[in-house]
């Protein structure tokens, strides 16, 4: 169904030492500070995937795989770090020209989490990990970089739900860390999550519902006051008997623009943005829906947002009466004030959609399989990306790359090659404010003759799931995005957002502006 509705196939329808840093948001920022970068031939790096279960029947089944972009074979090392337990000896794996090489860390140890880092001295490569649980599979990019300071904008702790932050320490330092909560009733400071000591090489995965019970929305903070780390997220929610996983990591820093190159509003499925403003002043951020029409008349009015300091807002599209449904679409989200922000944009389908929006009754037929998935923006602009290989657990699965302009630059000429070179589909060429969507059978190539964003859905048969992820810019071609000022169909701009109040309010979204504060 979703690729007769979306697209024909194959064709376009359109300082990792440890040391401490300051955790200060006005610092002006390079790509990999905000997201996994690739490095080109010839280059030595690191990946860290931290988490997933690795033990008989877990939950979320982590499955480590390197993709080779190079013409000759890659060779480096998997070391895996089990749950508040020495690391294992490191692993030599080898990855041949042009294609990707699968870890199932579970095969290597036993342990109810465990991470991994991937070593490589020379060679391009790009590293993503799977999850797996009885119902659903998901996959994410693996970290580049750690950091001292991670946002996660979305999580959930309902009934049925389970929430898990995977701290992991691969460095000879140990770290000092605190971990605090925006909710929709109000912030959360556990006492038991503030200055809590995570040990050098190990891993140490955090149970949030034991402190953060029942909330619909869950935003985590993590800062460090010594040493550096990487985290992911490990959620799992139950919708009746079917239980859906999903595997994000954080972002390490947040930014002024954040794009989503694919998106999909219909009664079949719930689209939902959750804004995150971890500063200390209020954020004013837009969001536009990108229709890539021409005729203002069929671009939906921006939404405006106005966030307090610290606190996190969500924004569900399908409530939206000015969101003409189905619409096939990109998304900015736009800081328009000099306050960055952190976006994550979770899909839900089938008997999942009620879980994340209850209001909103899910339709007898599904664009997606039933499930639920949540991915970051990109915050990068490039003209050269890698998107991620058909996952371990995903034979038979649809792969489909989206790539949007969002503007700055005018027209741009977009073609997608294999990695053996072979070209999929045909150029296109995207103005501004456009996308175009392309299916593919394994990771590929992106090059543009300007700035774009691109990025992936894959829809698994078995069993029967689906996940989205921004693609992996490389080092040497990519830049920071930064707000644009007009897309194909006019000027963004609306009306002006209230003034923060300091009253605890629950985070909604009107259908013009909002204003949401932390309380604690």
């Amino acid at each position: 169904m979703l690729v007769g509705l979306l697209l024909a196939a194959a064709a376009w329808v359109r300082d990792d030492d440890g040391t401490d840093v300051a955790a200060d948001l006005a610092t002006e920022l390079v790509p990999a500070d905000l997201a996994p970068v690739a490095s080109e031939e010839g280059s030595s790096s690191t990946w860290f995937c931290a988490g997933g279960t690795a033990a008989a029947g877990g939950a979320a089944d982590h499955v480590v795989t390197v993709t080779n972009t190079a013409g000759s074979t890659v060779a480096g090392t998997i070391q895996v770090f089990p749950v508040r337990a020495e690391p294992l000896a490191p692993v030599p794996i080898e990855v041949p020209a042009a294609s990707s090489t699968s870890v199932r860390i579970g095969d290597l140890v036993a342990a109810e989490y465990a991470a991994a880092q991937v070593e490589v001295q020379e060679g391009p490569v790009v590293v993503h990990h799977e999850v797996t649980g009885p119902g659903s599979t998901d996959i994410a990019r693996c970290a580049t970089r750690a950091s001292a300071t991670w946002y996660l904008p979305w999580g959930q702790t309902t009934l049925g739900s389970t929430l898990r932050l995977a701290l992991f320490n691969p460095f000879p330092g140990d770290a000092v860390v605190d971990v605090t909560f925006d909710t929709e009733d109000g912030f959360r400071r556990p006492e038991a999550y503030q200055a809590m000591l995570v040990r050098s090489r190990q891993l140490v995965v955090l149970n949030v519902e034991e402190v953060v019970t029942r909330r619909q929305r869950v935003s985590a903070q993590v800062v460090a006051r010594s040493g550096r780390l990487v985290v992911d997220r490990v959620q799992t929610v139950t919708a009746g008997e079917a239980t859906a996983v999903e595997v994000g990591g954080g972002a390490p820093g947040a930014a002024d623009a954040w794009y989503f190159p694919e998106g999909r509003v219909d009664p079949s499925a719930v689209e939902a943005f959750y804004v995150y403003n971890p500063s200390d002043r209020a954020a004013d951020v837009e969001l536009t829906v990108l229709t890539g029409s021409n005729d203002p008349a069929t671009q939906p009015e921006p939404f405006q947002i106005r966030l307090a300091p610290g606190a996190a807002s969500e924004l569900v599209l399908n409530r939206e009466p000015r969101i003409a449904q189905p619409l096939v679409h990109a998304t900015s989200v736009q800081a328009s004030s000099d306050v960055p922000i952190v976006v994550e944009r979770l899909l839900a389908s089938g008997p999942f959609s009620a879980v994340v929006a209850p209001d909103l009754a899910p339709a007898s037929a599904s664009t997606y399989p039933a499930g639920i998935d949540a991915s970051l923006g990109s915050p990068l602009l490039a003209t050269s990306w890698v998107t991620g290989p058909v996952p371990r657990a995903g034979a038979g699965a649809l792969s489909v790359v989206s790539v949007l302009n969002p503007g700055g630059s005018g027209d741009v000429e977009v073609r997608v090659t294999g990695l053996d070179g072979a070209p999929v589909g045909e150029p296109t060429v995207l103005g501004a404010g456009q996308r175009a969507e392309v299916q593919v059978s394994g990771a590929s190539l992106v090059e543009a003759d300007g700035p774009v964003v691109a990025g992936q859905l894959w829809v698994f048969p078995e069993p029967a799931s689906f996940a989205t992820e921004p693609a992996v810019a490389w080092r040497e071609e990519a830049s920071v995005a930064e707000p644009v000022t007009s897309f194909a169909g006019g000027p963004v701009g609306g009306g002006a957002p209230t003034a923060p109040t300091a009253a605890p309010t629950e985070s909604t979204v009107a259908p013009t502006e909002t204003t949401t504060s932390p309380t604690g």
